[in-house]
C-alpha cells in the first residue's frame, strides 16, 4: 500500500462520483452515500433533512470517505477528508453549489434538469467541508503485489 499525494488524492476527489459521509449521531457512527462535487480546495454537498443532517446540525464533525476500484487491474485508491462542515445560506453560493451538481450530473442522468424544482426546495441543505485534514491510499506499485483494502 502506498501514499497517495496530495495532488492524486485532489484528482480522484474530482472525478470520483459518490462519497460515503462519516457523521456521530446520538453517539454512534452514522455513515451515508452522498453525491457531492468538488472545486477548489472544498467539498460540496446538498442533503434533505433527515438522520444525517440532525446529526451535523448537532456536532459538525464529519469524514468523508472516497473509493476508486478498478475492475481491470485489481488497483484501487482512496482517499478520506475529516474536518467539520459549514452550512451555506448566501443565496449566491447556493446556486453555485446547485449549478455544480447539476453539470456534474447531468453527464450521468441527463434528464436531472427537470429535477431542478427539488434541487432548489426549501428543505435542501447545502453545506461544505474544506480539505485540511486529507489522507489517501492506493494500493501500491506495478512491481510489487497489490494490497487490499483493510490489509486483507
Amino acid at each position: 500500500m502506498d501514499v497517495l499525494e496530495a495532488d492524486c488524492c485532489k484528482e480522484l476527489l474530482g472525478r470520483a462520483l459518490f462519497a460515503d459521509i462519516a457523521v456521530i449521531s446520538g453517539g454512534r457512527p452514522y455513515v451515508t452515500p452522498i453525491s457531492f462535487v468538488f472545486s477548489g480546495d472544498t467539498l460540496f454537498f446538498r442533503s434533505g433533512p433527515g438522520e444525517r443532517m440532525e446529526a451535523l446540525g448537532a456536532d459538525p464533525a464529519a469524514c468523508v470517505s472516497v473509493v476508486a476500484f478498478h475492475q481491470e487491474t485489481g488497483a484501487w485508491e482512496s482517499v478520506i477528508v475529516r474536518g467539520e462542515v459549514s452550512f451555506l445560506e448566501d443565496e449566491e453560493a447556493l446556486g453555485g453549489v446547485v449549478s455544480m451538481l447539476l453539470e456534474k450530473y447531468r453527464r450521468y442522468e441527463p434528464a436531472i434538469g427537470i429535477a431542478l424544482p427539488e434541487l432548489t426546495a426549501q428543505d435542501a441543505i447545502t453545506f461544505s467541508m474544506s480539505l485540511t485534514d486529507m489522507t489517501g491510499r492506493c494500493s501500491g506499485a506495478s512491481l510489487v503485489p497489490r494490497t487490499r483494502p483493510g490489509r486483507l
